[in-house]
């Protein structure tokens, strides 16, 4: 039970890190705290303009690209960088407006 708890923590953990790193490359960094800190401000800045679409489509672009880059079989290095990330953040925040 031990083992199945410490390998579902490090997936959940390395999908978090996955997210925000798709988020810090549009910033041209590779840390999760900038991009934790930028999924943070694309949130209060849609929330404040009266468009949370803008949030939600970023957020489900980022989430979905690694995954579809993982179905093509990309090497796990860029996918795990965040590269894969980066053009979705920016259409999900173009289709969001």
């Amino acid at each position: 039970m031990y083992e199945v708890c410490v390998t579902f923590y490090m997936r959940v953990k390395q999908v978090i890190t996955t997210f925000s790193k798709g988020y810090s490359q549009v910033l041209l960094q590779n840390n999760v705290v900038s991009g934790l800190f930028f999924f943070l401000a694309t949130g209060i800045a849609s929330f404040n303009m009266g468009h949370p679409e803008i949030l939600y489509f970023s957020a489900i672009s980022t989430a979905l690209s690694p995954f579809f880059a993982w179905c093509l079989r990309y090497p796990d290095e860029e996918i795990n960088e965040g590269i894969w990330g980066y053009n979705a953040v920016l259409y999900g925040i173009a289709c969001g407006m």
